[in-house]
């Protein structure tokens, strides 16, 4: 996914406008979609047990910044170095991601409309997990209610005015909060659940087939409204979770390839648009297809070279900060 959102750009940036016809096209809208059911699956493995109290809810929302905020304020950083007209107020709301909250089409780093959209899931989420860890049933009506809200919501965008002309009420978090609580409901309903390998390689198959072949044409604006909203949405949590629940690997040198990618996704996601863009003022050439390779590769050494130095670091202290444990030594220590 983060790999068919950097190709979906690099082609926008130096070939054509992708439209709802061709794959990449929908893969540059709905591969961030299916990130959101990621983030809210792999948000409810890890903290399903870990949020029980206003502490630990307090101690997710401290670990979810030290996850998020560097990497992007670093990516703000480098859109500051190129355009310094900005007023403080922008770039304050950027830096606290509050963005998300207040005004969401306001965002600086490219793509990171969608961390905005993050950050407000996250504040939501302790109450999410609450009610599944209550009772499923109360969860699932909440994930429901999401799901009306998101259909509800798509309805108001215009299926005849381009996508671009209304990409400040498409980016607005209520239009994809349903995505992230169907990542949790994934969890809370299928993690005790074995599904055969011919199911999930017929649910594969199916959403596959329906990304490449389901018969939309024109602007993008089709593939998130009406219809396109519905099935490309399904498709999305078809995949994600078929891979969820798959139980065979392919050959350790793969895996090994795609954990690398999978680590360093975050800043593969905000780092290609700078990546590209010095790419080509520094090849200098009007070779379309070397410029998408050279920033392919470098925004792949790149990126895992960030996690490694960068990201790892401030998550490892998030943790640090937030660990039970500690916490109860310095309360101890400080009386």
């Amino acid at each position: 996914m983060a790999f068919s959102i950097m190709f979906y750009h690099f082609s926008s940036f130096s070939l054509i406008e992708q439209d709802a016809s061709s794959l990449l096209g929908r893969l540059g809208i709905y591969a961030v979609s299916i990130f959101f059911v990621l983030s809210g699956l792999s948000i409810a493995i890890a903290y399903n047990k870990y949020i029980k109290s206003t502490k630990s809810s307090i101690f997710f929302y401290v670990r979810r910044i030290f996850r998020v905020w560097p990497v992007l304020w670093f990516a703000i950083f480098l859109v500051l170095i190129r355009n310094q007209s900005y007023s403080l107020d922008y770039i304050v709301l950027n830096l606290t991601t509050l963005y998300g909250f207040l005004a969401p089409e306001k965002y600086m780093a490219p793509g990171s409309w969608s961390i905005g959209n993050e950050m407000v899931y996250y504040l939501i989420t302790p109450f999410i997990l609450f009610l599944y860890n209550k009772k499923r049933s109360y969860g699932n009506l909440f994930t429901l209610a999401a799901i009306a809200l998101g259909m509800v919501y798509s309805a108001t965008l215009d299926p005849y005015t381009n996508l671009m002309y209304q990409w400040a009420a498409y980016i607005n978090p209520l239009n994809n909060f349903f995505l992230y609580c169907i990542g949790i409901a994934l969890f809370y309903n299928l993690h005790k659940v074995k599904i055969s390998e011919n199911t999930l390689f017929l649910l594969v198959s199916a959403a596959a087939l329906g990304f490449i072949f389901s018969p939309f044409t024109g602007d993008l604006i089709v593939l998130v409204t009406g219809t396109g909203r519905v099935l490309f949405s399904l498709y999305s949590v078809l995949l994600v979770i078929s891979f969820y629940k798959i139980t065979s690997y392919p050959p350790r040198v793969i895996t090994f390839f795609l954990n690398g990618l999978g680590l360093s996704s975050y800043s593969l996601y905000l780092m290609h648009p700078f990546v590209y863009s010095s790419v080509k003022t520094r090849l200098g050439t009007s070779d379309v297809f070397l410029i998408i390779a050279k920033s392919s590769v470098d925004t792949l050494i790149i990126s895992f070279i960030i996690y490694c130095l960068f990201e790892w670091p401030f998550i490892k202290l998030g943790k640090y900060l937030t660990t039970q444990k500690r916490s109860a030594r310095m309360k101890s220590f400080r009386a």
